[in-house]
């Protein structure tokens, strides 16, 4: 096994919020409440993945995309979440993001997160 790295300042992290929808009933119609919980994360890299324009049936709207790589030590599932980037800027968490394997990655992250935003 590979011993981790060591932390030398070269990839700087950010605190994100991971929200989370939870239910908490219903409403008069049968439809269900969400309420929104927030879990505060530190020592996320976040990296730009891409933007691209929407179309021409959408002439203003973009999308933009980030790579979020969760530290180890965060074990929360993120199906269905967002992250919030300070800022705020609030991302959709794409599928069902898993942890690595900690015997087969060296350095303090363990999970990639791919999240979208969608404006316009």
């Amino acid at each position: 096994m590979v011993g981790p790295l060591p932390d030398m300042g070269l990839m700087p992290t950010s605190t994100v919020k991971v929200l989370r929808p939870d239910e908490t009933g219903t409403d008069p119609f049968n439809d269900p409440v969400f309420e929104v919980l927030e879990d505060e994360v530190d020592g996320v890299l976040v990296q730009p993945s891409g933007t691209s324009d929407i179309g021409a049936e959408r002439p203003y709207g973009t999308q933009s995309d980030i790579v979020a790589h969760f530290p180890k030590s965060y074990s929360g599932d993120l199906s269905g979440c967002s992250i919030e980037l300070p800022g705020p800027v609030v991302y959709e968490v794409v599928g069902n993001p898993v942890m690595y394997d900690p015997d087969a990655t060296p350095g303090p992250f363990g999970m990639r997160v791919e999240a979208r935003r969608v404006d316009g």
